[in-house]
């Protein structure tokens, strides 16, 4: 029969073990072994590294405890109960060790514990928080690059698509005719008009006239364009200005 505190010990150090390998190692396969000795106790939690899957749960979904001072509570409440108790990495993962006397002893004076105990278990909490570090790191990289690849990727997209359907066809601009019927003159107007406006010091169009410019070929920098204004119903006007730059 164990006393109540060795009881109580030997069961958080399970339950610890299990909730810190869940939030620090999720998916990762865990071992727990029980070795009930003449005088002691000994319970050693051990888990793998985790498992590289997109798929393994994480402790945020999980609903357990933080735990991030787990093993420093964990600790102190061995060592009340007159055990030990040894943490550190193990096999790319962690393993928790403790050794609790059957009948509870006097309490180990605090800061017993082996310098490379501690050391073991700083080393870890020191490149877990680095990892966490550079994942977080990576984000604040990739994250705007990938946005600003796909906007650019989108724009150029749109650019592209912009400039194919902006382009009036020579014939087809000569077979525009002032006075014809805007519906019949718009059969002949590609679907889009060119986002490059004309020049300030072009002759503007009556008030009561709304006006189209288009591409007049697919070169990257044009300096003219075809400008295309509706009156009443019918084609008020067409000629060709200058843009600028030219």
């Amino acid at each position: 029969r164990l006393a109540f505190m060795v009881d109580r010990a030997l069961y958080r150090v399970v339950q610890e073990s299990l909730t810190n390998a869940a939030k620090h190692a999720p998916g990762a396969a865990v071992s727990v072994r029980i070795a009930h000795l003449a005088d002691a106790t000994e319970v050693r939690v051990v888990n793998g590294p985790p498992p590289a899957r997109p798929d393994a749960p994480s402790a945020r979904h999980t609903g357990l405890p933080s735990g991030k001072n787990g093993l420093v509570g964990l600790r102190e409440r061995v060592r009340l109960a007159g055990g030990t108790l040894r943490t550190g990495p193990y096999e790319g993962g962690f393993e928790v060790t403790a050794r609790l006397p059957h009948a509870a002893g006097a309490a180990r004076p605090a800061g017993q514990e082996s310098a490379r105990e501690d050391a073991s278990e700083s080393a870890f909490q020191r490149r877990h928080a680095q990892r966490r570090a550079r994942r977080g790191l990576k984000q604040v990289i990739l994250v705007p690059l990938a946005v600003a690849a796909v906007l650019a990727a989108l724009m150029g997209g749109f650019s592209y698509i912009q400039t194919e359907q902006s382009v009036l066809d020579s014939g087809d601009y000569e077979r525009l005719r002032v006075g014809q019927r805007r519906s019949d003159a718009e059969d002949l107007l590609p679907s889009l008009q060119t986002d490059v406006p004309p020049r300030r010091d072009v002759k503007p169009m009556p008030h009561d006239s709304t006006c189209r410019y288009y591409r007049m070929s697919r070169e990257p920098d044009p300096t003219h364009a075809y400008r295309v204004c509706f009156a009443h119903g019918r084609l008020a006007a067409k000629d060709v200005v200058p843009l600028p730059g030219d």
